[in-house]
């Protein structure tokens, strides 16, 4: 995946869209650094469940999923630390 710098939207379109996030790893909370992660999801509608996926582009996990009738703007605010809708270029390898 190549991130195109300087491109950005400032609003989710749909399906499709790529995300950077960043959010505390709270897995661990007698740790006495919270550390922050940071990763790049892209938004998949699976319509079979009516639900949106947010699929680390890196490992392929779901990050989480967001019923198809909440806001998913709403939903990120209320998840992670920060986000931003990002324009990228992706390149599947075999």
């Amino acid at each position: 995946m190549e991130i195109v710098k300087g491109l950005s939207r400032n609003k989710i379109v749909g399906a499709g869209d790529v995300i950077k996030i960043l959010f505390s790893d709270t897995e661990n909370e007698e740790a006495l650094f919270i550390k922050i992660e940071e990763c790049y999801v892209i938004v998949v509608h699976d319509h079979g469940v009516g639900e949106y996926h947010l699929v680390n582009l890196e490992s392929g996990s779901i990050v989480f999923s967001i019923d198809f009738e909440r806001d998913i703007c709403d939903e990120l605010n209320a998840r992670v630390d920060d986000w931003e809708v990002v324009d990228a270029k992706l390149s599947v390898s075999k």
